[in-house]
């Protein structure tokens, strides 16, 4: 199991957690939530400037407070064709929304 990361937010706070992007090799980040509707998440992928072929990228994804309560996000690095192939790297955000 992957370490987990506590998040504390208030309703419309965010916060950003960006990850290494490997679009060029066919890895992208996905995420799951085990409760909807206490964060809504943003994705957007930052191409390095002047990029090189390979190069890496950021996917950042913005988390932000909706309601109180609290929520355990799981987001995986995978090639979405591979069914059967373990998550390259897991990373696992506890999240949780006070007043």
């Amino acid at each position: 199991m992957s370490d987990v990361t506590t998040v504390r937010l208030r309703p419309a706070e965010s916060w950003v957690l960006d990850l290494i992007g490997m679009g060029p090799v066919g890895y992208s980040w996905v995420y799951e939530v085990n409760d909807e509707g206490i964060v809504e998440i943003a994705h957007r992928y930052i191409v390095p400037p002047n990029p090189k072929p390979g190069q890496q990228g950021i996917e950042r994804f913005t988390i932000s407070g909706v309601r109180p309560g609290s929520c355990l996000i799981s987001f995986r690095h995978i090639q979405s064709w591979e069914k059967d192939q373990a998550p390259r790297e897991i990373r696992t955000i506890q999240v949780t929304v006070t007043r």
